[in-house]
């Protein structure tokens, strides 16, 4: 197939191999796509013709997300199976608009109980038994809790195109009756409706139905006021204009229309209208209010994870200074540093589903103060014992900051191209983090150790009071899954510190093979008990698109070049050259500053190539790096390693805000938070496997060099096994 043009992230419009004009569906299908690219078939999940590929049904694709079409084809084919419907775009259409309208509406707490629920029990148990179905796979995809009344309607709308033919005339012309309904909404609520557009089609829809049901004496018609009561309270505009809607269809179709399909009518009414206000948003562009907050969340986003970042860097040189100060021996100083990765790498994935329930900036807030008042305990810290405890918290609250921060980037920056450029700034907080932290580091050691972590108070609190300026976000309600956060924590809590450990006592250890069984054990585990989840952590769907896969994979493997890549070259420097420690530091200066630039054209690349280019550009840069350092290590020339290290840093700036990107790119909005925890926990887990088996390979019988060698040799396989991912076409080209 062929793209002739992009209508969302998810469907573009092509032609097949006999030339025919078809709309191509698929996970990120058109995310970076052009006019000309080729898709390949296992790209493709679900395709419609040309009979029914028209113009409604590309502007349906462009407004609702593909989990939901994907969903709403699953209930379709039931009705197929067990109704003889067929599955075309005026059965598809409404199921996965209903669908989508309907998990709104739980999210936002809305419940309506429907009319006709017996009526439709005992006359159409066949449609309810799909609908009550469709509730299921509804709750379970979307992890909401749809009430049971909802079965009712989704059997409704099978009842309703049974009513009506497929080759009825388009319903925008039919008669003058609707033309006339369009005037009164138009009047009532000054504004202007396109009677092409999808939302037009969806209302005139609901008045077909609401034909077909009065012509064949089948109007709704229930005897409990709840509904009507219900839809009333929640949408009072709407109901006022259902009313002057009522009078109008009334004099035109000679009968009375029962309350029951007035409040039908009323809820259609308000559906119009609130598509209607977010189109006019989007076409005036986003009000100063919105950009306003957009930037303060780009710039606590961007601070947040400068401080995560400078974290991990800025202790290192006053580790000397704290084991003069508190005690504590090489193991103390160890443990100051893999307490905070531990507690972050372990408490990621919990973070993750905590952003989605509580919302972004909740969450963002709460790990903030976190890190804030355990950074103040640190500097405070009068025993080596203390300070761990202290650190291992920061580590926690590092990790509520990292999934809250790309999160409040997916919601302030809805649309891609900005957001590919926000992720390209909120990288930058990343890279002057890993320029300053080494050289801030030895600037507050000179006054006085705990500086280090008391420097970090004062700016949460500017984050803060600026984070409170900021709208609220938006929460994903579901039960709190504690089977799969327990076996999470526990799996990637044992699986970080048996990497921490066997590259302290050698991974023979029965201790470390004892901890990372009890990982393995915990994943497998895990896989199982949220496969059966009605309501899971993480949706084991959330890795069937390869794109995520491969995105997941291209964070694993910068964080074993990059993190290998330091802790080899520090040693290399100090330890077998002979480097001061301010000089070997000095070393990775020039990498971390030409970072800078490397994040923000990462942005623009993606945005003018799409993810593969620069993912591709910037591995290919630290293929070079890794293997110019491991070939040239024997010289013993420091300015020619330092060099090397120059492409490892600068290409990863140009990769990781792409497969950023993807990611985000890959999952509904919804599931952002959930979505970056994974993708940081691979990287993490990446780093800490690194710094593992690099160690037990620098100390091993072969001698440095060659351990050296080895590590960097292993580092730029996995990066060449990455990048072959991503030529074989399993993320978009352009």
């Amino acid at each position: 197939m062929r793209v002739k043009r992009v209508i969302s992230n998810n469907a573009v419009l092509a032609t097949d191999e006999n030339l025919q004009e078809v709309v191509a569906l698929g996970r990120g299908l058109g995310h970076g796509r052009r006019p000309g690219d080729t898709l390949e078939g296992d790209q493709v999940e679900q395709v419609f013709f040309a009979a029914d590929a028209d113009e409604r049904l590309a502007q349906f694709l462009a407004d609702v997300p593909l989990d939901y079409v994907r969903a709403a084809g699953r209930i379709a084919e039931l009705a197929h199976r067990r109704l003889g419907l067929r599955v075309t775009q005026s059965l598809l259409l409404p199921i996965a608009d209903h669908l989508h309208f309907a998990v709104k509406r739980a999210r936002e707490g809305l419940a309506f109980q429907f009319p006709l629920a017996w009526e439709v029990r005992q006359l159409y148990p066949a449609e309810l038994g799909i609908g009550e179905e469709a509730v299921a796979l509804a709750n379970a995809a979307f992890a909401v809790e749809l009430p049971e009344d909802e079965a009712v309607a989704f059997a409704m709308h099978l009842v309703n195109a049974q009513f009506v033919s497929p080759g009825m005339t388009p319903a925008i012309e039919m008669t003058q009756t609707i033309a006339g309904a369009f005037d009164v909404i138009e009047r009532s609520f000054d504004v202007e409706i396109d009677h092409r557009s999808m939302s037009a089609a969806r209302f005139v829809t609901h008045l077909r139905y609401l034909y077909a049901r009065v012509a064949s004496g089948k109007q709704i018609a229930d005897p409990h006021p709840t509904f009507i009561d219900a839809i009333t309270n929640a949408h009072p505009e709407a109901a006022a204009c259902a009313a002057k809607l009522r009078y109008r269809f009334e004099m035109n179709l000679r009968t009375s229309l029962t309350d029951d399909e007035v409040a039908y009518l009323a809820l259609h009414v308000a559906r119009l209208l609130a598509d209607l206000r977010e189109r006019e948003g989007l076409t005036k562009g986003a009000s100063v209010t919105e950009r306003r907050e957009a930037r303060t969340a780009l710039i606590v986003a961007s601070a947040g994870f400068f401080l995560i970042t400078l974290d991990t860097l800025i202790i290192n040189v006053a580790l000397t200074q704290i084991e003069a100060g508190l005690g504590g021996g090489a193991i103390g100083q160890q443990w100051v540093i893999d307490g905070y990765t531990l507690f972050f790498a372990a408490f990621l994935l919990l973070a993750g589903n905590l952003t989605e329930r509580w919302g972004a900036k909740p969450t963002y807030l709460v790990g903030m103060a976190l890190f804030a008042l355990t950074s103040l305990a640190c500097g405070l810290a009068p025993s080596i014992g203390v300070l761990i405890a202290a650190r291992c918290g920061q580590g926690l609250g590092a990790a509520l900051m990292l999934p809250a921060s790309m999160a409040l980037i997916r919601e302030r920056f809805p649309d891609s191209a900005e957001r590919a450029r926000a992720l390209g700034v909120w990288a930058v907080g990343g890279a002057v983090a890993a320029a300053a932290g080494p050289l801030l580091g030895g600037i507050l050691t000179t006054i006085d150790w705990r500086w280090v972590f008391h420097v970090n108070v004062p700016v949460c609190l500017g984050m803060a009071v600026l984070l409170l300026t900021v709208g609220p976000s938006p929460r994903r309600a579901a039960p709190f899954d504690w089977y799969g956060q327990v076996l999470s924590l526990l799996g990637l809590a044992a699986l970080v510190y048996g990497l921490i450990e066997g590259g302290a006592v050698g991974f023979a250890d029965p201790g470390v093979i004892a901890t990372l069984a009890v990982a393995a054990v915990s994943f497998v585990a895990f896989v199982l008990v949220e496969g059966r989840r009605r309501h899971p952590m993480i949706p084991l769907g959330l890795f069937r698109p390869v794109a995520m896969r491969v995105a997941l994979a291209a964070g694993f493997a910068y964080l074993v070049a990059w993190y290998g890549t330091v802790f080899v070259v520090s040693l290399y420097l100090q330890q077998h050259l002979g480097l001061a420690p301010l000089l070997a530091g000095l070393a990775f200066l020039p990498s971390a500053l030409l970072s800078i630039p490397g994040n923000l054209v990462s942005g623009p690349l993606t945005n003018r190539f799409g993810v593969r280019v620069p993912m591709l550009l910037g591995f290919g840069l630290v293929l070079l790096g890794v293997t110019g350092i491991a070939s040239t290590a024997s010289l013993g020339l420091p300015w020619l390693t330092a060099a090397f290290v120059v492409p490892v840093g600068a290409g990863g700036s140009i990769a990781m805000p792409a497969a950023t990107s993807l990611v985000l790119a890959t999952v509904p909005a919804d599931r952002a938070g959930t979505a970056s925890a994974v993708f940081n926990t691979f990287r993490q887990v990446g780093g800490a496997l690194a710094i593992a088996v690099f160690g037990a390979l620098l100390a091993g019988p072969r001698g440095f060099v060659i351990g050296m060698q080895t590590s960097l040799a292993i580092a730029a396989l996995v990066v060449l096994v990455t990048m072959l991912a991503l030529r074989r076409g399993w993320v978009p080209a352009r």
